[in-house]
């Protein structure tokens, strides 16, 4: 009797071993997979500071031009664009046409390159840097950095990615934790939308580029 009951003991605790392995895969597989979602989000950034990095390091010899030419290509890569300009444009995006939102895309990744160009021009000894990622709602990312100032205070940026797997963009940009540009621009935008329909949004968005640019 005594040894019977051994043997029950035992082939309860491998069936209950067995079991807890069984029940926990999906967790470690769900961990695994969250962690290589995060890893791929801080990739994107990272490869944003770098060139910002770089920009910074060298922004008076590349003069205006130079800036563009190498942030605009990482910008248009690590950016979602087309999502961008369409929640700053506002709810009237539906009502455009096929050809309206593309140009309004166009427009929207110029004057993204624009003012990264502009506004990143290089002090001698300003640096960006790389801080937390952390999961938000609807499986989202929120990218932590910081742009340390030579000569004034730091400067915190949150970088909002959307995506899955290996593949993440950026939405949004929050200065100081909480300013969304994406709201700002929205309500920029939101103008011209109502005073004069797309065609004078464009233009509104054209003349803000070409402001950036000669002020560059």
């Amino acid at each position: 009797m005594e040894l019977q009951m051994r043997v029950n003991r035992r082939r309860f605790m491998v069936t209950a071993l067995t079991l807890s392995a069984a029940a926990s895969l999906p967790l470690r597989q769900a961990l695994a997979a969250n962690a290589s979602e995060t890893a791929a989000a801080a990739q994107v950034v990272q490869r944003l500071n770098a060139v910002l990095n770089e920009v910074l390091a060298n922004g008076d010899a590349l003069k205006f031009e130079g800036r563009y030419r190498k942030l605009q290509p990482v910008l248009a890569s690590v950016f979602d664009i087309p999502e961008m300009a369409r929640v700053a444009t506002g709810p009237k995006w539906n009502e455009l046409s096929d050809a309206d939102k593309q140009a309004m895309t166009d427009l929207f990744g110029k004057y993204m390159g624009t003012m990264y160009a502009a506004r990143f021009r290089g002090h001698g000894g300003d640096t960006l840097e790389m801080g937390d990622v952390k999961p938000r709602d609807n499986g989202k990312m929120l990218v932590a950095t910081k742009l340390n100032r030579k000569d004034g205070g730091p400067v915190d940026l949150s970088y909002l990615l959307r995506g899955q797997a290996d593949s993440w963009h950026i939405v949004d940009v929050y200065y100081n934790g909480s300013i969304s540009q994406m709201a700002q621009l929205r309500s920029e935008f939101s103008v011209p939308m109502r005073d004069g329909g797309v065609e004078k949004l464009k233009a509104a968005i054209s003349d803000k580029t070409q402001q950036l640019t000669g002020g560059a």
